[in-house]
């Protein structure tokens, strides 16, 4: 018969006249697998090794942790700060972080591309909740990030590449005569704004010198 382990923040040996053993694995886990599993463990901290056994810590917390200690910029921690407290707390806020598997991160990405949200602003909220979970590897509240078993290629980032576009004669025109038509206004403080972009565009030379 299968007996359910109760999840916990750390191992501890079965209670008496309950059967429980608990320690933080998935639910349905039998007595004897756990007990194997921590047997495991125990060989592998004898030998040295760094266990890590996964905390009961919600993303929110974790979250509020890493944004106290992170000394970004003022306008940019303030984005951060927007950002986990929005959006990411409504996905994930009350979920413990070692539950939050490679799929949670595809899927929120998802969720947030069927929102609308572009392409910068979604690749903002990752580049948070990674930083969370890096943060979270740090403190050993988790063995390991999600987004660490996430393939190149299939996260968003902000270096957009975008489309250069080559100016036309006719492009070039128009930009010389809109530069001649701020002379004829009558608030303009010099008569050389077409003058000097004709020079720049025609000519080629540096700023420095087509001022001089």
């Amino acid at each position: 018969m299968r007996q359910s382990i109760a999840i916990g923040s750390e191992s501890r040996p079965p209670q008496p006249g309950t059967g429980i053993f608990r320690s933080p694995l998935p639910s349905g886990t039998t007595v004897t697998e756990a007990k194997a599993i921590k047997a495991e463990r125990d060989v592998r901290r004898n030998k040295g090794e760094y266990v890590v056994v996964a905390k009961k810590v919600r993303f929110s917390q974790a979250g509020e942790e890493w944004h106290a200690q992170v000394t970004y910029r003022p306008d940019w921690k303030a984005d951060t700060g927007r950002y986990l407290r929005g959006r990411l707390k409504d996905s994930w806020g009350n979920r413990p972080v070692a539950s939050i598997s490679p799929a949670d991160c595809l899927a929120l990405m998802s969720k947030f591309q069927a929102e609308g949200l572009g392409q910068s602003l979604i690749a903002n909220h990752i580049k948070v909740a990674r930083s969370v979970f890096g943060f979270c590897v740090l403190k050993g509240y988790i063995a390991a990030s999600p987004f660490d078993s996430i393939p190149r290629g299939k996260l968003p980032n902000c270096a957009v590449t975008r489309e250069h576009r080559e100016w036309t004669d006719d492009d070039v025109r128009k930009l010389i005569a809109a530069a001649y038509a701020l002379d004829e206004r009558d608030a303009a403080r010099t008569n050389c704004y077409g003058l000097l972009t004709e020079t720049l565009i025609t000519c080629g030379p540096r700023l420095g010198e087509a001022l001089a």
